[in-house]
């Protein structure tokens, strides 16, 4: 009786079987975040189970670092989300996209643990009124956002942080903008600090 067929049919199944635990088990690969929308990227990645509450304890490092500094911020996404917010009158004279000198010097206070920050990503969203056209607040919003980018890159000084900025105009307002005062409320910058693989894997 010839035993050969079975036996590769066996080997192939075990091969094959083998390379699908191999593949379930390896980690998912991590998103390029310049790619994804603001909502996607402040979502991603996902944190495992087992590492969620290091995360958590990182955010809390992180809340409580800034909050000496000045800045007030909320946990986000179970707590694995930091968010914190600075007017954009604060940084930027009216329809100006540079940074005014009290921006720089706002921002100047603006600064991170060195031993973790690497493992997170900065996204930058930067919003105006509905002040203007749509074109014009998307353009402006854009050049305010990439402007922070830069700053915060050269305060770094060779600390590696990704940072992905966002210009959105004045699609997502706070409140109704029916006053100065609420104008100038959505008028504002909102800080995302988000977990990369790199906190949580080796």
């Amino acid at each position: 009786m010839n035993f050969l067929p079975q036996i590769y049919a066996l080997a192939s199944a075990c091969i094959i079987a083998g390379c699908s635990a191999v593949y379930a088990a390896s980690p998912e690969p991590e998103t390029d975040p310049f790619e994804l929308d603001l909502e996607n990227n402040i979502n991603t990645p996902t944190v495992p189970v087992k590492k969620q509450t290091l995360v958590k304890e990182n955010i809390d490092h992180l809340k409580h670092s800034l909050e000496k500094l000045g800045f007030k911020a909320t946990r986000q996404r179970q707590g694995e989300v930091l968010k914190f917010s600075i007017a954009c009158d604060k940084l930027f004279k009216a329809n100006e996209s540079e940074l005014s000198q009290q921006g720089i010097n706002y921002l100047a206070k603006l600064k991170f643990p060195g031993d973790i920050i690497g493992k997170f990503k900065l996204l930058i969203a930067v919003h105006a009124d509905d002040t203007g056209e749509q074109s014009y607040a998307d353009a402006l919003t854009a050049a305010r956002a990439n402007a922070i980018d830069d700053f915060i890159t050269r305060q770094l000084q060779g600390i590696e942080l990704i940072i992905v900025p966002y210009g959105l105009g004045h699609d997502e307002p706070l409140v109704n903008n029916d006053s100065v005062l609420n104008r100038a409320k959505n008028r504002r910058v909102d800080f995302y600090l988000v977990p990369t693989t790199a906190l949580f894997t080796k």
